[in-house]
C-alpha cells in the first residue's frame, strides 16, 4: 500500500472566515448585561428575611458573580456592592475553605472586586477568609474544587493580586500578614 500525502485543505477567504466567527463583543455584552440584573436582584432580597442566606461560594453563588462583574468597567460598582453583601455573609456563616466551594474562592472574588473599585471593605473581610495553615493541614482532600489543589492555586492568585511576586510573598511565610 502506498502513502499519499494529503494535499492542504484550502484556506477560506478571509470574508467567510470572519462571518463563521462569532462576533464575541454582543455575547459578551449580553452576558454583562444579564450577570448584572442576576446581582440586582440578589443584593434586592436581604438575607436576614430568609432562613437560609443565598450561596456565596465560587461555583454555584455570588462569588462567582463577583468575580465576573469585577472585570468590567459597568460592572465594577455593583460587584463591590455585592462583595460587601457576600462578606456579610460569610462573616456569619461557616463555610468549608475550598476553591469552588469554599472561603478561598470568596475571598479571590472579594479581592477582585476590591482591586477594581478601589475599596477597603471587600479587600479586609477577604483577607478574613483566607484559609489559614491549620486549614490547609486539617484538609485531606487533593482536588482543586475543594482541596489542597485548590487552595494552592488560590494562595498564588492571591498573592499576585497584592501586586508582589507570589513565590517571594510565599517564601517569606509571614501567614500574617496580607495585602
Amino acid at each position: 500500500a502506498q502513502v499519499r500525502a494529503m494535499k492542504p485543505l484550502p484556506v477560506p477567504p478571509a470574508a467567510s472566515r470572519s462571518s463563521s466567527r462569532p462576533h464575541l463583543l454582543p455575547l459578551l455584552e449580553a452576558t454583562l448585561e444579564t450577570v448584572i440584573e442576576a446581582a440586582r436582584r440578589l443584593l434586592e432580597r436581604s438575607p436576614r428575611t430568609s432562613t437560609i442566606p443565598p450561596s456565596i461560594v465560587a461555583q454555584n453563588g455570588t462569588a462567582g458573580i463577583i468575580a465576573e462583574l469585577a472585570q468590567h468597567q459597568p460592572g465594577v460598582a455593583i460587584a463591590s456592592e455585592l462583595a460587601i453583601y457576600s462578606a456579610n455573609i460569610a462573616a456569619v456563616v461557616q463555610m468549608p475553605v475550598g476553591l469552588l466551594f469554599g472561603r478561598m474562592g470568596v475571598a479571590l472574588a472579594l479581592r477582585a472586586a476590591a482591586r477594581s473599585a478601589g475599596a477597603t471593605e471587600p479587600a479586609d473581610a477577604a483577607a478574613q477568609l483566607l484559609p489559614s495553615a491549620a486549614d490547609v493541614s486539617a484538609n485531606g482532600l487533593y482536588d482543586l474544587s475543594h482541596g489542597l489543589a485548590g487552595l494552592g492555586i488560590g494562595y498564588l492568585v492571591f498573592a499576585e493580586s497584592c501586586g508582589e511576586d507570589a513565590r517571594a510573598s510565599l517564601a517569606r511565610a509571614e501567614p500574617e500578614r496580607h495585602c
